[in-house]
């Protein structure tokens, strides 16, 4: 699938498999060349779950020869540095949510091919301004959504790809299609299952 880069840095893989951009699993959304996106979640040097996540399929975007800037969702973002390792990061604030009008601003001055959010879906309900730009909504569901106020975010989003098998039950009867599921990235490198001997013992 051409340049489409892993959610793992190169040479990890995710918890079974290696998730890919260029994965036929992403529909439309599915690149076939190097492509400009715009990456909005936690900031990549944030020691945080989306921080960590995000930094890894940064770097794995860029070394593809992706153009992929951080749009960064900061609680201070005048203390978030404009590049980390290479990686060009927009910070956005000063709340967690970024709101419409600077989503639509960053869009406007990077024009992306297409618009990632790495997010609880609390975070990004700006992303339903969206109207001339492709965008996927990558997030984790922790429980049951007792509300509806989801739904145009759920139903909107260009490509809709989450966690885990628990989040594949809750999000696809109200988004009324298949939704694919690609887990957290790891590193193989560090994170393995452990071998037969100790996996008994433990």
């Amino acid at each position: 699938h051409g340049n489409g880069a892993p959610l793992a840095r190169a040479g990890g893989r995710c918890a079974g498999e290696e998730a890919d951009l260029g994965d036929p699993r992403l529909g439309s959304l599915t690149p076939r060349a190097a492509m400009r996106l715009l990456w909005f979640s936690d900031p990549v040097q944030a020691a945080s779950g989306f921080g960590t996540q995000s930094r890894e399929a940064l770097r794995g975007l860029r070394a593809r020869g992706w153009d992929a800037v951080n749009l960064a969702a900061a609680l201070d973002a005048a203390a978030v540095a404009p590049v980390f390792e290479g990686i060009a990061v927009e910070a956005v604030g000063p709340d967690r949510h970024a709101d419409a009008a600077a989503l639509l601003a960053a869009v406007a001055r990077r024009r992306p091919d297409a618009v990632v959010a790495l997010a609880d879906l609390w975070m990004v309900p700006q992303m339903t301004a969206l109207r001339d730009v492709p965008w996927a909504l990558w997030a984790p569901v922790d429980g049951e959504i007792a509300t509806d106020a989801w739904d145009p975010l759920i139903r909107g989003a260009t490509e809709l790809v989450a966690m885990s098998e628990f989040g594949r039950s809750v999000l696809e009867p109200r988004r009324g299609r298949a939704v694919p599921v690609i887990p957290h990235a790891v590193d193989a490198a560090v994170f393995a299952p452990p071998e037969p001997a100790l996996r008994d013992r433990i």
